[in-house]
């Protein structure tokens, strides 16, 4: 028999922050938007382009995804640590001083992106510091459904509440990518009661 799962809507109390949406969109860049594209080929079959543009689309895409959302979710002492840094780079041009990269695990519980492929979640876990645990539900979902496109931020969100792990107050952050480059953020800061998100 066929069950049928439906996401609950989070009425978030009034105490708690609203959940943050963040939207970039590279598709101003010709190198971005074709670096994923529906085509014909020479013999009229309609296929899909993927240019070796494809990563670096991406990564600009998540960098400015990520940089609009850093002064919504960090706290106060990472952005302090940031801007400290940016100051330094900037009074500091002779010297090469390192990027700082902000701790995020001291602004989300759980961190949940498009499952793009392994080399995607390897870049991701990188370039933002998380740890192979907080990366698990991730690599579970790719390895059991494989690339679900923006939808397996969904299947790992079933995957790390199957685990126990997503409590009642967690802070859960979603980050999803798509051709002619979007990538959005959503954080939910109030998670979803006892009885989960998909009962």
């Amino acid at each position: 028999m066929r069950t049928r799962r439906v996401i609950k809507l989070i009425k978030c109390p009034p105490s708690s922050p609203k959940p943050l949406t963040v939207h970039t969109n590279e598709s101003h860049s010709d190198q971005s938007y074709n670096c994923i594209i529906q085509e014909e080929d020479a013999a009229g079959r309609l296929g899909i382009t993927v240019t070796k543009h494809l990563f670096k689309a991406a990564s600009t895409a998540v960098a400015s995804n990520v940089t609009a959302l850093d002064y919504l979710i960090l706290p106060v002492p990472e952005k302090l640590r940031y801007l400290t840094n940016v100051i330094a780079k900037q009074l500091l041009k002779t010297v090469y001083i390192k990027s700082y990269v902000p701790n995020y695990s001291t602004a989300v519980d759980h961190f949940l992106p498009h499952v793009g492929g392994k080399p995607v979640l390897d870049e991701l876990q990188k370039n933002l510091g998380f740890d192979d645990s907080a990366m698990e539900a991730s690599r579970m979902t790719l390895y059991r459904f494989g690339n679900t496109s923006s939808s397996s931020v969904w299947y790992e969100l079933a995957c790390a509440e199957a685990k126990g792990r997503v409590k009642k107050g967690n802070r859960v952050w979603q980050i999803a990518f798509r051709s002619d480059f979007k990538c959005s953020s959503v954080s939910v800061w109030c998670g979803f009661g006892e009885e989960g998100a998909f009962n």
